[in-house]
């Protein structure tokens, strides 16, 4: 028999997209806190002020809505 799911209510489905939402908004600020972030997670050494190109990640739904998806960029032509 299926377990039946617990219905999810409207305030937690949101919660992460605004997080990822502002979190990719912050990688946008600052080419220098992009750099190092990267560089902290990945191990990389690249320089802070490498340059940093944000690919196009924005989309528009049916519903007309501005969506952002996943980061995409490159480190000096990486």
């Amino acid at each position: 028999m299926p377990v039946k799911k617990k219905p999810v209510k409207k305030a937690e489905r949101e919660t992460p997209h605004v997080f990822d939402g502002a979190f990719k908004q912050l990688m946008r600020l600052s080419n220098k806190a992009t750099v190092s972030f990267i560089n902290g997670i990945f191990g990389t050494r690249h320089p802070p002020d490498s340059e940093v190109v944000h690919l196009n990640i924005e989309t528009v739904n049916g519903k007309m809505r501005r969506r952002l998806r996943d980061a995409m960029l490159e480190i000096n032509g990486v």
